[in-house]
């Protein structure tokens, strides 16, 4: 590689700065005699004094703009879909803090009685829809009919899921944002129903 073409890093203001202060106290100035230590020293607490309440201030005027900042897109049902697996993936794992260690899943278990059901256990308010799918269908089944029973629980009766493995379970706000997940259930062999999607 040619050493001519490579151009030598810029320096920063204060390393630039800080430059000149050192050139000065080695050569001096003209007719008088090079700065002491002590006042180097000082030319460089100076510098950097200056230098750390320039970037300061930057630092506060950027802060000030990021908060008056609208034009922020909002996450998509998909963004928060991925995210709520990312964290679910994350508690499964043990993964330490609040946001991973807790309110990304929920418990299930399902009846096979007439009406076929599932109970959900680990509700959070807030939740509109339960979202069902399962295995080998195109669309979910989307349950809107919650029964609470109880202060974290609500229990929904399976229509077009009856029967089938369940490979996703999604508790859904009203907006369709997905709040928590629920486990794959796999039906017992007797009461499957063949797929026909």
């Amino acid at each position: 590689m040619d050493s001519k073409s490579v151009r030598p890093p810029r320096k920063t203001t204060t390393a630039k700065a800080v430059h000149e202060v050192l050139e000065m106290s080695s050569v001096g100035n003209g007719d008088s005699p090079a700065p002491s230590a002590d006042v180097v020293i000082q030319k460089l607490i100076e510098v950097l004094s200056q230098n750390l309440e320039q970037n300061t201030r930057m630092l506060a005027r950027a802060d000030q703009r990021g908060a008056q900042r609208t034009d922020d897109r909002e996450a998509g049902v998909e963004q928060l879909r991925t995210i709520l697996n990312y964290r679910a993936i994350g508690q499964m794992m043990g993964r330490a803090g609040d946001v991973f260690q807790k309110g990304n899943l929920v418990s299930a278990r399902r009846s096979l009685g007439n009406p076929a059901s599932l109970t959900l256990i680990g509700v959070p308010d807030g939740v509109a829809k339960v979202s069902v799918q399962v295995d080998g269908a195109k669309d979910p089944e989307v349950i809107t009919d919650l029964s609470w029973v109880g202060s974290d629980q609500i229990e929904v009766v399976l229509g077009a899921s009856k029967g089938r493995d369940i490979g996703r379970i999604e508790l859904l706000a009203e907006d369709d944002r997905p709040l928590r997940v629920g486990p794959r259930m796999v039906a017992p062999r007797s009461t499957r129903t063949r797929t026909d999607d």
